[in-house]
């Protein structure tokens, strides 16, 4: 894949991965198109940045009405954005729920759906939605934020195949925890009480670069965590096993 004048979306660009991933493509000379509510922090280049709730169908079909009147043709969409609550499930609110999903699956099937029909009738693009291990390995303490990822993983795998006749291709890449402001005080307790490995963004960044360029279908990031998606998979009673301790260690972490 050719990034060279590729008109490039991306969500949740003004976050720390988002930022490092924009970082890679200036070297590529793309054309990207940001969508966040906050503006990106400020690169060596200029980008077109749209300012966007993307909790919110009609921002995200205003938007999409605004780059489709300026650009043509989109190459690739990045859907990056996503927020995490860390709590039990009993305790979550109603809001949070509904946010979770709204902003880590639906806005991405809603941007995906806006300019699929484009791509469909050049018969080319790319979509990279981007998961997490969570969207394999259900974890306690993490209940509506791996349901939300599951579904973004169930959205790429069934979109994949719908478009297996044509040049679109839809990637899946699940990162662990990475080190941003993203995975921070409380969660960060959890990873260690865990022994959670995490991965710098730099490193994750160059992956999602690296997955795209090859069009990897679906990427896991970590050991052991890519081994343990393929056991949850075929065996999920060996993990149930392995994480029954869980509710105790993180009830102690809510609680503090």
């Amino acid at each position: 894949m050719n990034f060279y004048n590729a008109n490039i979306i991306i969500t949740g660009s003004s976050g720390d991965l988002g930022s490092k991933i924009i970082s890679f493509l200036d070297k590529e000379n793309s054309n990207l198109i940001l969508l966040d509510k906050n503006p990106p922090i400020k690169s060596s280049k200029s980008h077109d940045y749209y300012r966007c709730d993307l909790s919110k169908v009609a921002d995200i079909e205003q938007v999409c009405k605004k780059i489709d009147l300026k650009y043509k043709n989109i190459d690739i969409i990045i859907n990056l954005a996503g927020v995490i609550e860390f709590n039990n499930f009993v305790n979550e609110l109603n809001e949070k729920t509904e946010l979770l999903f709204k902003i880590n699956f639906l806005s991405a099937a809603y941007l995906t759906k806006y300019f699929l029909k484009g791509m469909m009738s050049k018969n080319s693009g790319i979509i990279v939605n981007i998961g997490s291990v969570f969207g394999s390995i259900a974890f306690p303490g993490f209940v509506s934020y791996s349901a939300s990822k599951y579904a973004l993983r169930g959205f790429s795998e069934a979109l994949r195949r719908e478009l297996c006749d044509t040049n679109i291709k839809v990637l899946y890449i699940a990162p662990r925890a990475i080190k941003t402001k993203f995975n921070s005080g409380k969660i960060n307790i959890f990873n260690d009480a865990t022994k959670s490995k995490s991965d710098s963004i730099h490193y994750v960044s160059k992956i999602i670069i690296d997955s795209i360029k090859n069009k990897h279908k679906e990427k896991y990031i970590g050991y052991p965590e890519k081994i343990f998606v393929k056991i949850n998979s075929i065996f999920p009673r060996i993990v149930d096993i392995f994480l029954k301790n869980l509710p105790k260690i993180i009830n102690k972490i809510l609680n503090n």
